[in-house]
This record gives C-alpha cells, structure tokens and sequence, in this order.
C-alpha cells in the first residue's frame, strides 16, 4: 500500500514504462522566447477549448507546482498583451472529467492518463499493491488491450494511461477508451 498524489502516479507511470517526460512547452528564462514544445502553444489552447465539447474542464497546470495562471499567461503572450509568460516549462495539463466515469485526466508530454474518482491533482490517493487478485489483473489486462489502453495501480480503481500525440482527436479516442473500459468494469461515482 501506498499513497500517492497524481504527480507521484505519472512519475511511476513514466519510470515502469520508460515513457520520456519531459516539458509540454519550454521557454528561454529571460528571453521568454519558445525553446521547445510537444504542441504547439496555439495547438494546446486550441485543444483546451475543444475539450469543453467532451464535458473536459481545464482545471490547471503543472509547471513544478500548482498554478492556474498558465493558461490565461500563454493566451496574454500570444496576443501580444503582455511581453513575458508567467512560466518557464509546463510540465503538465490537469483537465476534469466531469461525465462519469469522472476523474483527472492529465495531458503530458508523452500522452494521456486518466486517475479515475480523483478532484484534487494533489491530494494523495491510496493504492493497494498487494493482495491483488490474478484473475482481476488478467481481466483488466485483457479489457485494457481491447480499448487500447494500459492499466496500472490498484485492480480496485484501476489507472488507464495511452501514449500518444498530444492533439484533439487523440483526447477523443482517449475519452471513447475511458468510457468503453469503464462501462465494462464498472465504477464508483465521486
């Protein structure tokens, strides 16, 4: 048994599955010119507004810390309205489900997770590693390659990760294999 926040999960994620994470967007510290980027600035804000469709509320970023000012800083910056972003490399989106199953879902650099039952991207969530029946790993495993996603954590509120290219058609195939995996296996309401 552990307990983890969403950061901490993602982090296992990456490690087990040696998926690469690293920014989403990067800026120069003092220049506050793009470096680098997985999507582009106008692509993400793009992809935040569409989300909307889905029931997906942007809920915040992670740029090493909890922030809500990403978002309206990198719109401000693209307009021309202000000359600075508020951040140097933001690491991760946190957007809300709210249709069930609810929950996270977490954009990163590499592709998606969904945290199901979870509000909060930094409370920390208990989960059970041991005494996990084999029967229900199995049948997770199988249900998970049938929606074409992977599972890890707890066999009780299991965690669905897909990578993928950060744009709106891979959130919506993502949101489908959520839906499809979930109605299969059931799940709690927050």
């Amino acid at each position: 048994m552990i307990y983890l926040n969403c950061s901490e999960i993602v982090e296992r994620i990456e490690k087990k599955y040696k998926l690469k994470g690293t920014h989403i967007l990067h800026f120069h510290y003092k220049e506050h010119t793009l470096e680098d980027f997985t999507i582009h600035p106008n692509d993400l804000l793009s992809l935040i507004s569409t989300a909307k469709n889905f029931s997906i509320e942007y809920e915040e970023c992670d740029i090493g810390g909890r922030t809500k000012d990403t978002i309206p800083s990198l719109e401000r910056f693209l307009k021309k309205e202000s000359d600075h972003v508020s951040f140097t490399s933001l690491m991760r989106v946190i957007f809300y489900k709210r249709d069930s199953p609810s929950g996270l879902i977490i954009l990163t650099s590499w592709g998606w997770v969904f945290i199901p039952g979870v509000i909060d991207y930094y409370k920390e969530i208990w989960i059970n590693y041991t005494e996990q029946p084999k029967e229900k790993k199995e049948m997770l495993t199988k249900l998970s390659k049938k929606w074409g996603v992977k599972w890890w954590g707890d066999v009780d509120q299991p965690i669905l990760f897909i990578a993928s290219e950060p744009h709106i058609e891979s959130l919506k195939n993502f949101i489908k294999s959520v839906n499809g995996f979930f109605e299969e296996v059931g799940y709690a309401e927050i």
